[in-house]
């Protein structure tokens, strides 16, 4: 199915959409730890997929983008993004190849689109926070169908203090994994007061849930329409799913509460947020009201400022529930984790969405502790800073945490008589370094280096570098 929508949106470009200019770009980059064995996660986090957490990667994208035109009633737009690499998912692939109309304020999106789940408006800030927790750009992007507002929609009569934005959409994951081709659904909703005034807040609700797909064991699992209606409201399954969704929900669910307030004035733009995670035990209830991210962004928009964005985030996802014995996990948070979809929440082999929570590593992990999300349990201050320093630009990205691993691991791990590497919290830090500037005579091409470094007992020890070229233009196709 994927394969089919990829090859209709190819087929299906309207005639002459790209007689008019389209954005071009292609870039080449190289990243590697100086042990040849573990890359700093900031050097790998957030890159689409393309870049592999352990070895040597080397990739080139090649990509267009065809700006938003006019299509009788519609505004639509299409973007094509082509991958090569070395390490990691050898080869040549489709990152990102998609479709959008746009009608009323309301559009359909069809495809591979990369975007991170969160405030509609802040993608900027994602380039300097740890990741959204339910859909990021750490993974490759999944093949969707989004129906999703244009950012946020008056409400009517309000005179714009009253706004609303919101999301819909279905995914097929690939084959490759424990649940063979399960589905992967999504959805969004914001409320915003304040419109045209310099504050604003606003209150969100972000849920996404793996469904459906071919278990080893259990087979076929439930993928009806009426099982799809069962996910959306986040239901127990019917007398045709496995017994242990007969009595809780049906698919691994998980996902956040987003609240916040947001100041813009002149240049001055500053937003403070407070994300609430939940997952399967909890539905879309506060039973893990403690966990969860609380943040501060700030961002000035006039070019070339020395400190041009700073984002603080605070993340939290220890406590998981009062209810820690053998006897009540069931009861237990598990971000990431599901016993019936044991790849958890990856595609690709990455996970979809905060890097913090960390896959197993196979130099320290024992295969009896492993589960899909090796620690899930942290506590983490980070700091993100980009800007200018006069042709320079740089951004730099700091973490410092303390990873507690995961209950069900660490109960494995006792009863089968293994010490337990998480035991006690180590502490971990995680650095990055960043610069890109114009290369002279380049005809538009930037030069990027950047530095990644780990020091600690939860990831290990480790430096490595990164560089690349990019060039991004407008170019208008021969007739």
């Amino acid at each position: 199915m994927r394969r089919v929508l990829l090859a209709t949106l190819l087929a299906a470009a309207p005639a002459g959409s790209f007689a008019q200019p389209v954005r071009v770009s292609v870039e080449t980059a190289a990243v590697a730890s100086t042990d040849g064995v573990a890359v700093p996660l900031w050097l790998q986090a957030h890159r689409d997929g393309a870049v592999a957490a352990r070895g040597t990667s080397a990739y080139a994208h090649a990509g267009l983008t065809l700006p938003a035109r006019a299509l009788g009633p519609f505004r639509v737009d299409a973007g094509a993004r082509l991958t090569a690499q070395a390490a990691g998912k050898t080869g040549a692939y489709v990152t990102e190849l998609y479709g959008r109309a746009v009608l009323g304020g309301v559009g359909l999106r069809v495809g591979r689109f990369a975007e991170t789940r969160g405030l509609p408006g802040t993608d900027d800030d994602a380039r300097l926070a740890t990741g959204s927790f339910t859909l990021g750009r750490n993974a490759v992007p999944v093949t969707r169908v989004v129906l999703a507002s244009d950012g946020f929609l008056a409400v009517p009569g309000t005179g714009r203090w009253v706004e609303v934005a919101g999301a819909f959409g279905h995914g097929w994951m690939e084959p490759d994994r424990y649940v063979r081709s399960p589905y992967l659904h999504e959805a969004a909703a914001y409320l915003r007061v304040g419109g045209p005034s310099a504050v604003r807040v606003h209150a969100g609700l972000h849920h996404s849930a793996l469904w459906a797909g071919t278990h080893p064991v259990e087979g076929r699992l439930p993928q009806s329409f009426k099982d799809y209606l069962r996910v959306v409201a986040g239901r127990r399954g019917g007398d045709d799913a496995p017994m242990s969704e007969r009595g809780g929900r049906l698919g691994a669910h998980l996902g956040f509460w987003d609240f916040g307030a947001g100041y813009g004035r002149g240049s001055v733009r500053a937003r403070v947020y407070r994300h609430v995670t939940f997952d399967d035990p909890f539905g879309f209830t506060f039973g893990t009201l403690q966990d969860g991210v609380l943040g501060l962004a700030l961002r000035r928009t006039d070019a070339g400022a020395p400190v041009a964005a700073f984002v603080y985030e605070h993340v939290y996802t220890k406590r998981q529930a009062d209810r820690r014995t053998p006897e009540t996990l069931g009861q237990v948070s598990n971000y990431y984790n599901n016993y019936l979809y044991a790849s958890g929440y990856t595609h690709e082999g990455r996970t979809m969405g905060n890097p913090l929570l960390f896959l197993p590593d196979e130099d320290h992990d024992p295969p009896a502790t492993l589960t899909a999300n090796a620690s899930n349990r942290i506590v983490a201050h980070h700091v993100g800073v980009e800007g200018a320093l006069g042709a320079v630009r740089y951004r730099t990205l700091v973490t410092y945490s303390r990873n507690y691993g995961n209950y069900a691991d660490e109960f494995t791990a006792r009863r089968a008589g293994i010490g337990y590497r998480f035991d006690g919290g180590p502490r971990q830090v995680s650095g990055l370094v960043e610069a890109d500037a114009a290369v002279p005579g380049g005809r538009g091409v930037r030069l990027r280096v950047g530095v990644g470094v780990e020091r600690g007992r939860a990831r290990g020890d480790a430096l490595g570098f990164g560089a690349g070229l990019r060039w991004e233009g407008a170019a208008r196709p021969a007739r």
